[in-house]
């Protein structure tokens, strides 16, 4: 072997041909940080082992002697499942002496190097975003090395030089979290430029480059639900918006009764679909915190219980009117013939020897209001003839109920009603009761999102679940109507959010048929 002559080099031109390279890739590396929607930044730390002339290639390696501290900064862009393009701007320090200490090399090597990296996670091979991703990696760029070596008594320091680099080698990617990796890698690095240890022959030298570093998503995984899990560990992708999910992306089930707890009305007890997950201990459909016969099987009219159970009903309430009757008779004044003369009932209140001629058939009044059963449309409620023998609506009741129907809420696109309305239907219940001579009418309106017949069909379905509940709560379904208007009916523009809020509403009505 012979050692390399020193060879006078123009510092100047080399130190700005370096100063291009590092601009070229700080601004990729803008350019990537901005626009990258699937990469990783990584930062790492490296040593190096020296293969060359100087220990007559027997490339002893893995014995980590001469080791001399290094970094690097990278970036990788996604090109495929299996290939990801990496830019790799690294600084090594290259140490080795000779084991009769008679020659010696120390190098820093600054490189610049374009690789492909080809990775085991691509669903081929290994699951996408498993937890260990071995990869290989092969590429090449630029290298700019400044060495001094020791020969034959005397150091020596070469000047500036760049050259090609060409590197291969692998290693594996450990995933930490979903923004984070551990990388671990061996390159091979062969710089072109032969000379730089000191000895010149017809091979390159090398150097091994163990590397450690931390790979950082520069943005969050895909999550194409939004529900907060990336689509790599999202078991469900395509939860509905605002549903509570687990840490696999999938809707919370706590009871494991296969209703998800935002749809579940008992989302801490197992139970069918049947009754929105609540227990239903009889099998009747009316869920057991409903049904006021719970280990019996009975109707959802009467409350979960069976028609034979004998309940009690109470009786319809009257004003009691004073009954007049001047010749005191027995027959009252407004049904006596003849009311200032005594006189049987048989006769209707008059003398026997009073002739008479009836031609009337006698017609009740059961609660005196005036008029008779067959005119009464409350024949034991107590009404003004006005309306028509029924009690009157107060104007406070009627305000009452109003305000009740604003807080009826159902959830978004469905025909459910949410928890918080059960107060205020429970108001509206009460009124219902006050009147029982009243049919109700349940009236569903709608915005203008959507078809018109979507809209309809979803105003009716949402009806229907109230008056499913009133009547579980007592009301004969008989009394009820429910009907949807859909979009119909606005009573508020539809080209503002707060319009369209006032048109997504519930009306009540009572009325007498």
């Amino acid at each position: 072997m012979h050692y390399f002559p020193l060879q006078v080099r123009q510092h100047n031109s080399i130190f700005m041909t370096l100063k291009k390279l590092l601009f070229i890739f700080l601004f990729n590396l803008g350019f990537f940080a901005a626009f990258a929607q699937r990469g990783e930044i990584g930062f790492h730390a490296t040593m190096t082992e020296y293969l060359g002339h100087l220990n007559d290639k027997n490339y002893e390696i893995y014995k980590f002697r001469f080791l001399k501290p290094g970094g690097g900064i990278s970036l990788h862009q996604y090109l495929s499942s299996s290939l990801r393009l990496v830019e790799m701007a690294t600084y090594n320090g290259v140490q080795y002496q000779t084991p009769d200490k008679l020659a010696s090399v120390d190098a820093d090597v600054f490189s610049l190097n374009v690789m492909l990296k080809y990775r085991f996670d691509n669903g081929y091979i290994l699951k996408e975003g498993a937890l260990f991703a071995p990869y290989f990696i092969a590429g090449g760029g630029a290298t700019y090395l400044r060495s001094t070596y020791f020969a034959q008594g005397r150091y020596t320091s070469l000047p500036y030089a760049l050259s090609g680099n060409l590197t291969a080698g692998g290693g594996v990617n450990i995933r930490l979290t979903d923004w984070l990796n551990l990388d671990i890698s061996n390159t091979l690095h062969m710089p072109i430029y032969d000379g730089w240890d000191g000895v010149v022959k017809k091979f390159n030298n090398m150097y091994l480059q163990h590397s450690a570093g931390l790979l950082v998503t520069l943005r969050w995984p895909a999550d194409d639900d939004g529900d907060g899990v990336g689509n790599k560990r999202d078991r469900c992708p395509n939860t509905p918006p605002g549903t509570s999910v687990d840490r696999h992306g999938c809707p919370n089930d706590k009871d494991g009764d296969g209703i998800t707890d935002d749809e579940d009305k008992c989302p801490l007890a197992y139970g069918p679909a049947y009754t929105r997950g609540c227990p239903d201990r009889d099998g009747d459909g009316v869920p057991d915190v409903d049904d006021k016969c719970p280990d019996v099987k009975g109707l959802r009219r009467l409350a979960g219980c069976p028609e034979t159970q004998t309940t009690y009903v109470e009786p319809p309430k009257y004003k009691p009117v004073p009954v007049r009757d001047r010749d005191g008779d027995g027959v009252p004044d407004d049904r006596d013939k003849c009311p200032d003369t005594y006189g049987p009932a048989s006769n209707n209140g008059c003398p026997v020897t009073t002739t008479t001629t009836i031609t009337t058939v006698p017609r009740k009044d059961s609660d005196g209001d005036g008029l008779t059963d067959d005119r009464d449309k409350c024949p034991y409620t107590y009404g003004p003839a006005s309306n028509y023998g029924c009690p009157e609506i107060k104007a406070e009741t009627k305000r009452r109920l109003e305000f009740a129907t604003r807080g009826i809420f159902f959830e978004t696109d469905k025909a459910i009603i949410k928890s918080v309305s059960y107060k205020m239907l429970n108001e509206v219940l009460s009124i219902i009761n006050e009147y029982p001579d009243y049919a109700v009418r349940l009236s569903g309106h709608t915005d203008n999102v959507g078809t018109d017949s979507y809209n309809i069909s979803l105003s009716q379905r949402r009806m229907i679940a109230v008056k499913e509940y009133l009547v579980s709560k007592g009301i004969s379904s008989s009394r009820l109507e429910a009907i949807g208007y859909g979009e119909s009916m606005p009573i508020a523009t539809n080209t503002t959010a707060i319009g369209r809020a006032k048109n997504r509403r519930v009306e009540i009505e009572l009325f007498l048929r």
